[in-house]
């Protein structure tokens, strides 16, 4: 793992085991406060289901995962066990953008988007106080709020999350499968990893609908 910044996330249990966990999947883990990638840096490797047994020597890096802290990291998880893919930012199609939502394909990049933003309020602590829950609450905000683009919606990000209300209304079970699929494959990563139980599960298991009703009480 390289550190460039002063973040004392690196130093977090949970983190260390996600990073050992990458690491053995064939990706370098970058602390920084320079922009979040996932950049390749050797073969396009895609990730076995089930996964293998621990390697003994890390594989030939294929990517660089550089983060600012935990949560971060943990949304890159999020992106990497859905896609099951270690290429530059998880292989998305850049040339399908604005994804269309009334398509299963675009759906579906959606649903895995707000996946990895449920997952990365969950994992890091207990939401047990009101300055955990601000937290969640600003970072999940923070992480949606950066999606208008891909929908072509950057124009208008109040029309967006109304979007995204509308879609999930219309789709909840599909959404909340994927949020599901991700809570699972992290859990299972890091428990391949030897994370012990009390790491390897979430710190708080959220659903989206919890925290867009939280996060749009108006419209709920």
């Amino acid at each position: 793992m390289r550190i460039t910044s002063n973040r004392p996330d690196a130093d977090n249990t949970l983190f260390a085991f996600l990073e050992r966990a990458l690491r053995g999947l064939g990706a370098v883990v970058e602390v920084s406060d320079r922009d979040n990638l996932v950049q390749r840096i050797g073969p396009r490797r895609e990730v076995c289901d089930p996964l293998p047994t621990f390697p003994a020597e890390p594989p030939e890096p294929s990517v660089l995962v550089r983060v600012e802290g935990l949560p971060n990291l943990l949304h890159e998880v999020g992106h990497l066990v859905l896609t099951a893919v270690l290429d530059d930012d998880h292989g998305i199609d850049y040339q399908a953008i604005p994804f269309d939502l009334d398509t299963p394909g675009g759906r579906r990049v959606l649903f895995e988007e707000l996946a990895c933003c449920t997952l990365s309020c969950g994992y890091p602590q207990a939401l047990r106080t009101p300055a955990a829950w601000a937290w969640a609450d600003g970072w999940f905000a923070e992480q949606v709020e950066i999606q208008p683009v891909f929908y072509g919606m950057e124009a208008d990000p109040e029309g967006f999350w109304t979007t995204v209300e509308t879609v999930y209304r219309r789709h909840t079970d599909a959404c909340e499968s994927v949020v599901d699929l991700a809570y699972a494959r992290t859990e299972s990563l890091l428990r391949w990893a030897g994370a012990p139980a009390g790491v390897a599960a979430p710190a708080e298991r959220l659903s989206f609908g919890t925290l867009l009703r939280r996060a749009r009480p108006a419209t709920a």
